[in-house]
């Protein structure tokens, strides 16, 4: 599950939004609005991604997906 628009920052720690089964990733944005939350099922087989740029006004997340013999790649813009 991908929550945009999320109006969060560090001030909120993630124990805040923890749902079992569930792993939090998150990018906040710096200053007003913004940011995401991405959860993914503990049960899937994944990595997050290193996204190599920074983006001012952009708050990407990529999470590498193993599914059975296929890898897929869930970006959270």
């Amino acid at each position: 599950m991908i929550v945009a628009e999320t109006k969060i920052d560090s001030s909120y720690p993630d124990s805040q939004f923890h749902i079992p089964g569930y792993n939090l990733y998150r990018n906040d944005r710096k200053k007003g609005g913004g940011g995401i939350l991405v959860f993914i099922s503990t049960k899937l087989h994944h990595k997050k991604l290193k996204c190599d740029k920074s983006y001012k006004s952009l708050e990407p997340i990529a999470i590498e997906l193993s599914l059975r013999s296929k890898k897929l790649v869930l970006l959270g813009i």
